[in-house]
């Protein structure tokens, strides 16, 4: 659910100094509906993703991404492990074309237009960036960044996920890190709608149940803590 949104941070990574925490609320457009999620973060490797669906949602912590949900009444905290990204992979070919569309392979401008436009608050100046997709094809993103501290630690820790769930690389990310950007919005993509520096409790990132790999749960088996 979260692919589309992660890939579009990800691909937005900025250069920032060492995190403080912080709050968010995003707005992110997938499979034609638009969705609210909120964001926690207290370090690069310490994030938690609320899920738009009521109690589900996604922690890192230590690199390590995990997805909290109740499956059939029963508690599930599921680790990103190997098995988990050779799936994902697996679902990727499948649907290839589509995801490719997605992924840089080469940037070929970043242009300020002169516009500005305030996001959550925030001004930011108004981008042209210029890339190829991994089909070959030729696409232009409107995006409003912003050198705002706040959000690039906001950008950083979402990348952070991308990186933690096993996103390749994006050209992208070298480019915004050289300029020293944050992102604001990107096209109809992706918009933050409220960012504040409030850092969040520590027991927000707190697993409620041992973990279990992917194996584990095509076995059937639960871990102590999962009624």
């Amino acid at each position: 659910m979260f692919r589309p949104m992660i890939l579009a941070l990800a691909a937005m990574l900025a250069a920032t100094p060492a995190l403080a925490g912080g709050i968010a609320t995003l707005e992110a457009s997938g499979n034609g509906r638009n969705h609210t999620m909120d964001v926690f973060w207290l370090d690069p490797g310490t994030v938690r993703i609320d899920a738009p669906v009521e109690g589900s949602y996604s922690v890192m912590r230590d690199g390590t991404f995990y997805t909290v949900s109740t499956m059939g009444g029963s508690l599930m905290v599921l680790e990103m492990d190997d098995s988990m990204r050779d799936m994902a992979e697996g679902l990727g070919q499948a649907v290839g074309a589509e995801l490719e569309k997605h992924r840089a392979t080469s940037v070929e401008s970043i242009t300020a237009t002169g516009a500005t436009e305030t996001v959550a608050g925030i001004k930011g100046e108004v981008y042209e960036v210029q890339w190829t997709d991994g089909t070959g094809t030729a696409r232009t993103d409107t995006v409003v960044l912003t050198d705002d501290p706040l959000v690039l630690e906001l950008t950083r820790a979402m990348a952070a996920t991308g990186a933690a769930v096993g996103e390749p690389d994006d050209p992208r990310n070298e480019a915004l890190e050289q300029l020293g950007l944050g992102v604001l919005s990107s096209g109809s993509q992706f918009r933050i709608q409220a960012i504040s520096g409030d850092t969040p409790p520590a027991e927000l990132f707190e697993l409620p149940a041992p973990p279990m790999s992917m194996q584990d749960m095509l076995r059937g088996h639960t871990t102590p803590g999962q009624q």
